[in-house]
């Protein structure tokens, strides 16, 4: 019982203090949407780093051979953060999460990477002016003590979570088999999700970070394989290859947007606190059709990038509101999110009160 008691307090507190941060991308969609687009800043910023984790790499190496657990340890290095230890599942086994405070998420979070060369215009706003206004602390704790930055990507509003989920989230799913593995990497993000990376202690259940997970370990799978990997081995060195360029378009896709792939909440109080607020917005940018035609883009991106394997994907990574409403719209009238009522595929199941996890 003591052990297991100092789980939990451990738990709480790397949730607290560094796992989990919720951002809100409906009430500041007019004023972000005003910010230019960051996808050219994110993508030379992303390469140089990239750049930086291969003569790492190579250093360690000292031209000895081109090492691929160099290269994996010198892109966590550059673009991740250190791991750490964290319980997981009912039983309470450690394993490691990567990516706390990481460079990548940190600099686009703080608008400008820390050498003041990349800038992406971000914003954080206040809790008091966010969809969580009236959530309390003995709701989620951490959405009282932090909300993390969002910016303009192409049209949708991204928050820098997403990022760190990306490279280091996406890493863990790599490490858990990757594609050839899909059920069990889809089950392990869902349990991410559901535990001290979401669900458990925000209170927030979000299809944005499950997504943002999967798209990082297509990306690590990439990197890491044999053929058409961003990087090449030349003279027993790392070199960019110069036919793979990384653009974030590969990966970025509006289910990353959480105003588009709506969260699921622990509670229904919580539930009801959050819509309310976002029903208030009155937000005409998104209406039905514009929801419904964001959750097909959602689709199609998965279905051409993985055929057969989609609808597994699809229905672990994309809100079932989503997927109701565009199963349902074929011109009728829906009410979310800019009228009240309840459509198909929202939440009405909930796990309990609080973000407790005993």
């Amino acid at each position: 019982m003591k052990r297991k008691n100092f789980i939990f307090a451990f738990t709480l507190f790397l949730s607290f203090n560094i796992l989990s941060s919720e951002i809100d991308s409906f009430s500041v969609r007019d004023k972000v949407l005003g910010f230019s687009d960051s996808s050219s800043s994110l993508n030379q910023f992303f390469n140089k780093r990239l750049n930086d984790a291969l003569r790492l790499a190579n250093s360690w190496s000292n031209k000895q051979k081109c090492s691929k657990q160099y290269l994996e340890d010198a892109v966590l290095s550059t673009l991740s953060g250190p791991a750490i230890p964290y319980p997981i599942g009912d039983y309470y086994s450690i394993k490691w999460v990567y990516g706390v405070n990481g460079y990548l998420e940190t600099a686009i979070d703080k608008g400008k990477d820390p050498t003041s060369t990349f800038f992406f215009k971000s914003y954080r706003p206040k809790k008091r002016d966010s969809i969580y206004k009236d959530i309390t602390v003995w709701e989620s704790l951490p959405i009282n003590r932090f909300m993390g930055s969002v910016i303009n990507y192409k049209g949708l509003i991204i928050g820098s979570d997403k990022f760190g989920h990306f490279i280091s989230e996406g890493y863990e799913l790599y490490l858990e088999g990757g594609l050839k593995n899909l059920k069990k990497v889809l089950a392990y993000s869902e349990l991410l999700e559901r535990g001290v990376l979401g669900l458990k202690t925000s209170g927030v259940y979000s299809y944005g970070d499950l997504s943002a997970n999967f798209m990082g370990m297509v990306f690590w799978e990439k990197l890491m394989g044999d053929q058409d990997s961003y990087v090449i081995c030349n003279d027993r060195k790392w070199e960019i290859n110069d036919d793979q360029q990384f653009d974030w378009d590969s990966y970025a896709f509006p289910a990353w947007d959480e105003g588009l792939n709506p969260s699921r909440y622990y509670s229904k109080k919580t539930h009801d606190k959050i819509k309310t607020q976002i029903l208030n917005l009155k937000d005409d940018s998104l209406t039905p059709s514009f929801f419904t035609q964001k959750c097909e883009e959602s689709l199609r991106f998965l279905h051409k990038k993985f055929k057969e394997d989609s609808i597994l994907i699809i229905n672990s990574v994309i809100s079932p509101l989503c997927l109701e409403h565009y199963r349902h719209y074929v011109g009728g009238r829906f009410k979310w999110p800019s009228e009240e009522g309840t459509v198909p595929g929202e939440q009405t199941e909930f796990m309990g009160p609080t973000w407790w996890i005993l």
